[in-house]
């Protein structure tokens, strides 16, 4: 992973292992580089309601 912080790192690769198709997180900065799609909360709530 390409992450700055390990902990979201460890997140991420672990997101993919598993096969999630996204992180929803407050902190999408620290994200850019995360190889899964990153959501806002709010955005992941709209999304849900399409």
């Amino acid at each position: 992973m390409n992450l700055r912080d390990y902990e979201d790192a460890v997140l991420a690769a672990a997101g993919e292992l598993v096969g999630v198709e996204a992180v929803v997180t407050r902190n999408s900065k620290d994200f850019s580089k995360c190889p899964l799609r990153v959501f806002q909360p709010d955005e992941f709530l709209a999304a849900l309601k399409g």
